[in-house]
Protein backbone atom coordinates (compact mmCIF):
# COMPACT_ATOMS: atom_id res chain seq x y z
CA UNK A 1 0.00 0.00 0.00
CA UNK A 2 1.41 3.37 -0.71
CA UNK A 3 1.02 5.98 1.80
CA UNK A 4 0.73 9.82 1.47
CA UNK A 5 2.00 11.95 4.24
CA UNK A 6 -0.13 14.00 6.12
CA UNK A 7 -0.28 16.99 9.27
CA UNK A 8 -0.40 14.89 11.98
CA UNK A 9 0.68 11.29 10.68
CA UNK A 10 4.04 10.85 8.14
CA UNK A 11 4.26 7.83 5.82
CA UNK A 12 6.43 5.91 8.41
CA UNK A 13 3.83 6.14 11.31
CA UNK A 14 0.91 5.07 9.31
CA UNK A 15 2.89 1.81 7.97
CA UNK A 16 3.86 1.14 11.74
CA UNK A 17 0.26 1.76 12.91
CA UNK A 18 -0.56 -0.46 10.26
CA UNK A 19 1.79 -3.20 11.35
CA UNK A 20 0.50 -2.81 14.68
CA UNK A 21 -2.98 -3.32 13.64
CA UNK A 22 -2.22 -6.60 11.51
CA UNK A 23 -0.35 -7.82 14.53
CA UNK A 24 -3.43 -7.30 16.48
CA UNK A 25 -5.71 -9.09 14.09
CA UNK A 26 -3.62 -11.52 13.65
CA UNK A 27 -3.45 -12.06 17.36
CA UNK A 28 -7.42 -11.23 17.88
CA UNK A 29 -7.80 -14.36 14.98
CA UNK A 30 -5.96 -17.02 16.32
CA UNK A 31 -6.21 -16.46 20.07
CA UNK A 32 -9.76 -15.00 20.96
CA UNK A 33 -10.01 -11.61 23.11
CA UNK A 34 -8.29 -12.29 25.91
CA UNK A 35 -5.11 -10.78 28.13
CA UNK A 36 -2.38 -11.51 25.30
CA UNK A 37 -4.67 -10.45 22.76
CA UNK A 38 -5.45 -7.15 24.88
CA UNK A 39 -1.46 -6.77 24.98
CA UNK A 40 -0.95 -6.51 21.09
CA UNK A 41 -3.85 -3.46 20.89
CA UNK A 42 -1.40 -1.07 21.40
CA UNK A 43 -1.74 2.73 21.53
CA UNK A 44 -0.27 4.05 18.12
CA UNK A 45 -3.54 1.72 16.57
CA UNK A 46 -5.89 2.80 19.39
CA UNK A 47 -5.08 6.54 18.82
CA UNK A 48 -5.90 5.95 15.01
CA UNK A 49 -9.23 4.83 15.84
CA UNK A 50 -10.19 7.00 17.76
CA UNK A 51 -8.53 10.41 16.28
CA UNK A 52 -8.90 9.51 12.56
CA UNK A 53 -11.44 6.52 12.46
CA UNK A 54 -14.61 8.42 13.53
CA UNK A 55 -14.72 6.08 16.84
CA UNK A 56 -15.31 7.84 20.38
CA UNK A 57 -12.41 7.15 22.71
CA UNK A 58 -14.04 5.43 25.84
CA UNK A 59 -12.82 6.76 28.36
CA UNK A 60 -8.53 4.87 27.66
CA UNK A 61 -7.71 1.95 25.83
CA UNK A 62 -8.77 -0.95 27.96
CA UNK A 63 -12.05 0.95 27.93
CA UNK A 64 -12.17 0.67 23.66
CA UNK A 65 -10.37 -2.89 23.95
CA UNK A 66 -13.23 -3.31 26.49
CA UNK A 67 -15.78 -2.32 24.61
CA UNK A 68 -15.38 -3.90 21.26
CA UNK A 69 -13.39 -7.06 21.29
CA UNK A 70 -14.81 -8.36 25.14
CA UNK A 71 -15.72 -11.83 23.02
CA UNK A 72 -19.57 -10.59 22.60
CA UNK A 73 -20.49 -11.10 18.66
CA UNK A 74 -22.52 -7.95 18.74
CA UNK A 75 -19.63 -5.43 19.97
CA UNK A 76 -17.30 -6.73 17.63
CA UNK A 77 -19.60 -6.36 14.66
CA UNK A 78 -20.08 -2.80 15.78
CA UNK A 79 -16.61 -2.15 15.31
CA UNK A 80 -15.86 -4.05 12.29
CA UNK A 81 -18.85 -2.61 10.40
CA UNK A 82 -16.61 0.91 9.92
CA UNK A 83 -14.51 -1.24 7.89
CA UNK A 84 -16.52 -3.84 6.34
CA UNK A 85 -19.87 -4.00 4.74
CA UNK A 86 -22.16 -6.94 4.00
CA UNK A 87 -18.67 -9.38 4.22
CA UNK A 88 -16.67 -7.07 1.95
CA UNK A 89 -14.32 -4.14 2.15
CA UNK A 90 -15.78 -1.08 2.81
CA UNK A 91 -14.50 2.08 0.57
CA UNK A 92 -13.69 3.99 3.67
CA UNK A 93 -14.64 7.67 3.81
CA UNK A 94 -14.40 9.14 7.26
CA UNK A 95 -11.47 11.45 6.38
CA UNK A 96 -9.29 12.07 3.05
CA UNK A 97 -6.01 12.61 4.95
CA UNK A 98 -6.44 8.95 6.12
CA UNK A 99 -8.38 6.98 3.86
CA UNK A 100 -5.02 4.92 2.29
CA UNK A 101 -4.25 4.10 6.26
CA UNK A 102 -7.52 3.32 6.61
CA UNK A 103 -8.36 1.01 3.48
CA UNK A 104 -5.02 -1.10 4.55
CA UNK A 105 -6.89 -1.46 8.04
CA UNK A 106 -10.14 -2.55 6.29
CA UNK A 107 -7.95 -5.11 3.83
CA UNK A 108 -6.36 -6.09 6.82
CA UNK A 109 -9.59 -7.04 8.93
CA UNK A 110 -11.61 -8.24 6.10
CA UNK A 111 -8.78 -11.14 5.73
CA UNK A 112 -9.84 -12.12 9.23
CA UNK A 113 -13.01 -11.49 9.40
CA UNK A 114 -14.90 -15.05 9.09
CA UNK A 115 -12.61 -16.81 12.01
CA UNK A 116 -13.08 -13.82 14.31
CA UNK A 117 -16.68 -13.74 13.56
CA UNK A 118 -17.13 -17.54 14.32
CA UNK A 119 -14.71 -17.00 17.70
CA UNK A 120 -16.99 -14.63 18.89
CA UNK A 121 -20.19 -16.33 17.83
CA UNK A 122 -18.91 -18.94 19.86
CA UNK A 123 -17.94 -17.15 22.91
CA UNK A 124 -21.62 -15.25 22.87
CA UNK A 125 -23.59 -18.52 22.27
CA UNK A 126 -21.38 -20.46 25.39
CA UNK A 127 -22.41 -17.00 27.50
CA UNK A 128 -25.74 -16.98 26.52
CA UNK A 129 -26.73 -20.62 27.26
CA UNK A 130 -25.20 -20.18 30.89
CA UNK A 131 -27.31 -17.35 30.98
CA UNK A 132 -30.17 -19.85 30.12
CA UNK A 133 -28.77 -22.52 32.72
CA UNK A 134 -28.42 -20.29 35.28
CA UNK A 135 -32.15 -18.68 35.22
CA UNK A 136 -33.98 -21.69 34.57
CA UNK A 137 -32.06 -23.51 37.72
CA UNK A 138 -33.00 -19.77 39.18
CA UNK A 139 -36.86 -20.36 38.71
CA UNK A 140 -37.50 -24.49 39.32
Amino acid sequence: MEYKDTEFMSVKEKELTTKQFKNFVKKLSTSGWGNETQKSFTKRVYEHLHLNCGFIAHYDISGFYNTYFNGDLDDYLRFSEAFIEDGEIKPYQYTQDYNDINLAFSKILHEKHERILSMFSDDTKERDLAEVRRLNAKWD
